[in-house]
């Protein structure tokens, strides 16, 4: 596991969707002692060496550590593999409106393969950037955003995305 501060992505991005139009939200809900963690699916164009992944908080109530985990992903069956790797990032309300990366560096992605993030935060309440399209145009034609509650039930939205940016070293 990766535990950092925000920093600034030097990286090319192999992947990105950086419309955004709504926010998402992550963490506790005020008033509510539900969890909620969301995630984003994406095909690798690319294969290579993952340096981070970017997202754009919105919303920050109380300082806290945001954690992200990668996973494979068939998209075929809507189904989350195995974890490949994980990092932790301390933000603020300060860090709203800048893209805060997550390292994970030397994890190989490979080229045509779909895999999942999942961001989660266990005692604040986050907004982090998304857009929303239609079925017809979705923002991220080939990923969806995933909603996650902490009884286990799952949703899937494909014309809905996190904005989010991918950066890798060639293979």
């Amino acid at each position: 596991m990766n535990t950092g501060k925000v920093q600034a992505m030097h990286a090319p991005h192999a992947k990105e969707q950086t419309e955004n139009n709504t926010t998402s939200w992550i963490g506790c809900y005020p008033g509510n002692k539900k969890e909620i963690s969301k995630g984003q699916t994406f095909l690798a164009n690319n294969g290579g060496s993952l340096e981070g992944i970017e997202v754009l908080p919105t919303f920050v109530k109380q300082p806290t550590e945001v954690m992200l985990t990668i996973h494979d992903y068939d998209a075929d069956t809507r189904k989350w593999g195995e974890q490949l790797g994980s990092a932790n990032v301390s933000i603020s309300q300060s860090d709203c409106g800048k893209w805060i990366r997550f390292q994970l560096p030397n994890l190989q992605l490979g080229k045509g393969k779909f895999y999942g993030f999942k961001l989660s935060s266990h005692n604040s309440f986050i907004g982090v950037a998304e857009a929303v399209g239609s079925a017809k145009n979705p923002p991220l034609s080939e990923g969806r955003e995933w909603k996650f509650e902490a009884n286990g039930d799952t949703d899937s939205f494909r014309y809905i995305s996190l904005a989010f940016k991918i950066a890798m070293k060639a293979a």
